[in-house]
């Protein structure tokens, strides 16, 4: 990714993490907590993969956000100044790769240190 493109998946990410707050606010949902990992732009601009997590029901995140799509979408053409805006797809994180969740890298770095095991 270039700097251009890195600029624009930071505020992306940022956008959407934004607009993901005020619509679950407003919408009634059973995800939990839903956070926003990472942000993908194909090198012609023609898609963003915006890669979001959420604490329950994960394989239903992507069609409960999309609705905020366009509205990222309008953001961004405000604020940067492009030939063309990239089509926003909502995507689960797992989908990237599971060295992302949290949950392992703690169960990793248990299993290399022995964090759990008790002291005697």
């Amino acid at each position: 990714m270039n700097l251009k493109q890195k600029r624009l998946a930071e505020a992306m990410k940022t956008y959407a993490a934004e607009e993901i707050l005020t619509y679950e606010q407003i919408k009634e949902h059973n995800f939990g907590i839903i956070s926003v990992t990472s942000v993908d732009i194909k090198d012609d601009y023609q898609y963003a993969d915006i890669y979001a997590h959420s604490q329950q029901n994960e394989g239903d995140l992507p069609h409960f956000l999309a609705p905020i799509a366009h509205t990222i979408q309008k953001k961004i053409g405000k604020d940067f100044s492009l030939r063309k805006i990239p089509s926003i797809r909502f995507r689960k994180a797992s989908e990237i790769s599971q060295e992302n969740d949290i949950l392992s890298l703690i169960h990793t770095l248990d299993q290399q240190y022995g964090l759990s095991r008790e002291n005697s």
